[in-house]
Formats: C-alpha cells, structure tokens, sequence
C-alpha cells in the first residue's frame, strides 16, 4: 500500500471513530395552579422540566427569560415572556436531575387576563442553545369569570395554602408575589396569615398589604409592629410611615398610621 492509500485510510478511520454529538432530549409540561380565575387574578403556572440524564439548562435572567407563553384570549393570540424582577436575581443555569425533575414557578399577571371567557395558554422556548425540548402535552384551558369577591378569597385560599407547603425559597417568593399582586382588600387575611416565612416573602406579603392601603391593611401593620422578627417589625414600620404620607392615602388611613406610629414611639 503506497504512503497516500496509508494516509487516506488513517484519515478515514479518524474521521469514524470521532464520537457523534446527540442533544440530550429534555421534557417540557406545563401544570396551572387554578384552571378557574376571577378577574383580577394572576395566572401562577409551573413549568417542569426532566430528561433521563443529568443535563444543565440555562434559563436566562432570573430563571424566566427562556420560556415564552402563547396565551388565546376569547378575541387574540398574544405572546408573553415574564421579564425577571427587580430585586430577585436567581442564577439561570439549573442542573436537570433524572431522580427529581425541575420546578419553575411563573406569575403571568392579571392584566393579561381582563376579558372573561375561556383562555389557553401554552408554552415554547424561545432559544434552545443546541438543546433539545419536548413539551408533554398540549394547550391548557382556564377561565376568567367576572369579578367575584368570594371566588377571589377561594382563589387566595388555594394560593395561600400552594405557598405554606412549598418546598423551596424560590417558590415561595414567586407565590408570596402573586399573592401580593392580588389588589383587593379580600386578599388581607391571606397575605396576614403568610407572614413570619422570613427574608423575601415576608417583603412581598408587606408590600401587598401597602399596596391595599385601607384601614384593615394599616391594622394589620400595626399587627407586627411588635413581632419578634425586627426585620418584619421594621419593615412594617417604615410601610406605615409611606402609608401616613402618600398622597393617595384617606384622611382615615393617614391618621390611623400616624396614631399607630405614635404609639409605637411612646412605647419606646
């Protein structure tokens, strides 16, 4: 064999014995926390994601940026991404372990969720970096009914309850959010009885009730403003003194946190 069949040959056997790349397949299911919504309430969604061997993900900024929802209202067809929020920065590479799939909780807020009737909503990637997606199943339907105190305190309920059995930091900061995006006095006594979880979902059930701004929601300031934990009883103090000088707020509301706030100082 002459020296150029020899080379042609190793060449041939290099270029065979050269492994072939194979994207790992990664699942994709999406599960509704409420498949019935009153007006006025977000959609909380998890996504999860499994393979059949250890592979890492990055899903983006704050662990959202990947994941793109194509939302059917009764009238269109929109298109939204959950942008990450301000405060909450979580790293976006994750590792998929094949003995427990992965969880990411996502808020898609109410104000998406205006008209009533029957939605469906799905979810896509909105870049695969080389990675490959099979989403299990198909679109998953829910219902905005007209605005309904009762049915927005059920709603609160079942969040509330999602929120105490929830077995990590990050899920219970996404579901303390949208428990306290809910703007409605009935969401109170929920975002009252969430509190003393710690660090970040004690600042988001806070800022619910401030966001309330009643005088039931200034009452249950005053509530801990002698609780043991001094960053909740700070940070209940200081949501009084901008509840006592907004502008927005009622004569009543702003008298109620000034006499409290006195209290307070007297008592010290």
């Amino acid at each position: 064999m002459n020296r150029l069949a020899r080379h042609s040959c190793l060449f041939c056997l290099l270029i065979g014995s050269t492994p072939t790349s194979h994207a790992q397949t990664i699942h994709m299911s999406l599960k509704l926390q409420q498949t019935t919504l009153t007006r006025g309430f977000p959609l909380i969604a998890t996504i999860q994601l499994s393979s059949p061997k250890l592979v890492a993900v990055d899903l983006g900024e704050g662990r959202t940026r990947l994941f793109r929802f194509e939302v059917k209202t009764p009238s269109r067809l929109v298109s939204l991404t959950i942008p990450a929020r301000p405060g909450l920065q979580v790293l976006g590479r994750v590792d998929i372990d094949p003995r427990k799939p992965y969880e990411q909780i996502v808020v898609l807020p109410q104000e998406d969720f205006s008209e009533i009737g029957w939605y469906s909503v799905s979810v896509t990637i909105s870049s695969q970096n080389g990675q490959h997606f099979e989403f299990d199943g198909g679109e998953r339907s829910f219902e905005v009914l007209p605005y309904s105190k009762s049915q927005i305190a059920n709603n609160c309920s079942e969040l509330a309850h999602a929120l105490a059995v929830a077995d990590s930091a990050d899920k219970q900061i996404e579901l303390s959010y949208a428990l306290a995006s809910i703007n409605d006095p009935a969401a109170l006594p929920y975002l009252e009885d969430g509190l003393g979880h710690g660090w970040g979902v004690d600042d988001e059930l806070l800022t619910g009730i401030e966001r309330i701004g009643t005088r039931d929601a200034v009452e249950y300031l005053g509530k801990t403003l002698h609780d043991s934990d001094p960053a909740l009883s700070q940070s209940s103090r200081a949501a009084l003194h901008r509840l006592a000088e907004r502008p927005s707020s009622s004569p009543e509301v702003k008298s109620y946190a000034q006499s409290l706030l006195r209290g307070e100082d007297a008592a010290h």
